[in-house]
């Protein structure tokens, strides 16, 4: 019996209202981008068409010389308009202040260097002033870094609380180019703070630098420069600019112009040509826009293959709950390999537990007589349900995944292999080059099976953890706070279960393949200093 019915699902979803099939002109018109700079998807993943280019210098503003040479100063025309303004504010308040400016983003956006971030245009890393130990006000050639003092580490300089300030608040009182969030380490705000308060700054104005002063919590904390991130301009948004985080209630999101945006892409999917139907859901994708999703699984069932995977990954930029159960049943009655794989990998963006359940209802599927692929589909779509499992896959999944060791196939060996050590936790070794080797290998999987079934899946991983020699209690009390320092383990399967480990003990969700190892390691330092009551870690 099936659990979830389309219908149901998709008419719970946010309807839009009916709009009139479009013509190739009107469709060309919606489908255009505007003129100008646009920042599109995320500032760690997206892009920027016709960047601005931020000048070496101005108005109480200079790029540091040694970020001139990278041409990383380009941005949307609302970051560069920012930055000149607080340029200009900063210099009328203090005669000679000049605010030292870094990475911004390239021409094109994507990849500045070692930054994450700073892809789309928006992001802009801005230096901190200073004071000499004569007191006096001091424009820095470069970046440096501010203890938990207030000075650097060679005591030359002071962390300035007056210039700081008035800076900060030149950047978050700006009404043309909302910021999100500044990026600064959290000793660096308390200065900050401290100063607005004996300044007396009026209620309104505390509580704002408050909200987008803020140490990130899986990178480095910023001692030593502001990492600026605005928002998404209004016409920005409309056209695939995407953020994270909550919306500051003084800012204007433009939500009505966005939904009818979203209705006007929408009624793309109706023309009868297929190349628009596909442009359309292409868009709708990188707008992800939950009130979409019920169009966009009508599409997915296009007769055109092209259109139908371009729906699906969709829906997989998405990764919203509200299509799981309707994809779920898309699985459930489609034959089609390439359908399915479109389908597996939309599901598996989604990343809820229901996932496991999911994928082994389709692996027993893939093993029954009713399946009607071809041998070489089945190992495909065999390899593509290892993959959801290798992320999700817990105690259940062992048995399903440990028949496939008596699989021919070597590849699906190997695959099935790695899952069970991910599934475990468990650091088992063997060889794949000889049929005694093979035989070997499913014995030691039988073995850890026969003597440990009764186990939970929390004990499978504190087993594993031990058999590696790592230490995850005291005094008879486990402390998942010493899990965090595994995070980083060069066994990558110990450092995926250490952090899966932690979400269990602490129902903190933070998958581990959201981020690299050593920003996974920051992530959860901080959630413990933060949230996870103040245990200090190393």
């Amino acid at each position: 019996m099936r659990i979830f019915l389309l219908a149901f699902v998709v008419t719970s979803l946010p309807l839009l209202s009916a709009s009139a099939t479009p013509s190739p002109a009107e469709a060309r018109r919606i489908l255009r981008y505007p003129s100008g700079s646009l920042s599109l998807g995320f500032t760690n993943s997206g892009k920027l068409l016709n960047g601005v280019k931020l000048p070496v210098e101005g108005r109480g503003f200079r790029i540091f010389s040694h970020f001139v040479k990278r041409d990383t100063n380009f941005g949307t025309a609302e970051l560069i308009g920012l930055i000149k303004r607080a340029g200009r504010t900063v210099s009328k308040t203090h005669p000679g202040a000049i605010i030292g400016v870094g990475n911004l983003s390239r021409e094109g956006g994507g990849q500045t260097g070692s930054s994450v971030s700073h892809k789309s245009g928006r992001d802009a890393d801005l230096g901190m002033f200073a004071l000499t130990r004569k007191g006096e006000a001091k424009n820095l050639g470069s970046f440096i870094s501010f203890e938990k003092d207030g000075w650097d580490k060679r005591k030359r300089y002071r962390f300035d609380p007056v210039r700081n300030l008035d800076l900060v608040l030149a950047l978050v009182e700006d009404t043309q180019s909302p910021v999100q969030v500044i990026f600064v380490a959290d000793w660096l705000k308390a200065i900050v703070m401290k100063e607005a308060t004996r300044r007396g700054l009026d209620a309104e104005k505390v509580q704002k630098i408050d909200t987008i002063l803020r140490q990130p919590s899986d990178s480095n904390p910023h001692h030593h420069h502001y990492h600026v991130r605005l928002y998404c301009s209004l016409e920005d948004r409309q056209h695939g600019c995407l953020e994270r985080g909550d919306v500051h209630p003084w800012v204007d999101h433009g939500e009505d112009t966005f939904q009818k945006r979203v209705e006007a892409l929408t009624s793309i999917l109706s023309m009868k040509q297929t190349r628009w139907r596909r442009a359309g859901v292409e868009r709708l994708g990188e707008l992800r826009a939950v009130s979409a999703i019920g169009p966009l699984l009508r599409s997915a069932e296009d007769t055109n293959e092209r259109v139908a995977l371009a729906a699906l990954a969709a829906l997989g930029n998405m990764a919203h709950p509200d299509a799981f159960p309707p994809l779920v049943e898309l699985l459930e009655r489609s034959s089609d390999a390439k359908r399915i794989i479109g389908i597996l990998d939309a599901i598996l963006r989604i990343e809820l537990p229901e996932l496991e359940r999911t994928s082994l209802a389709f692996m027993a599927k893939l093993r029954s007589e009713s399946y009607a692929g071809s041998t070489a589909q089945k190992r495909i779509l065999q390899l593509k349900t290892l993959e959801v499992l290798q992320r999700f896959g817990r105690k259940a999944s062992f048995e399903p995944v440990l028949k496939l060791l008596d699989s021919e196939d070597i590849q699906l060996m190997k695959t099935a292999h790695r899952t069970l050590r991910r599934i475990t936790n468990q650091p088992i070794k063997g060889s794949f080059k000889r049929q005694r080797h093979r035989n070997s290998l499913r014995e030691k999987w039988v073995g850890f099976r026969n003597e440990h079934q009764d186990k939970s899946w929390y004990e499978w991983m504190i087993l594993g953890f031990k058999a590696r020699g790592i230490t995850t209690n005291a005094d008879g009390k486990e402390h998942p706070e010493s899990l965090v320092e595994q995070l980083t383990h060069r066994d990558d399967d110990a450092a995926h279960n250490a952090a899966l480990t932690l979400m269990h003990l602490t129902g903190h969700t933070a998958y581990p393949w959201w981020r690299k190892k050593r920003n996974n390691h920051r992530h959860w330092k901080s959630w413990f200093r933060t949230q996870g009551g103040g245990e200090k870690l190393p």
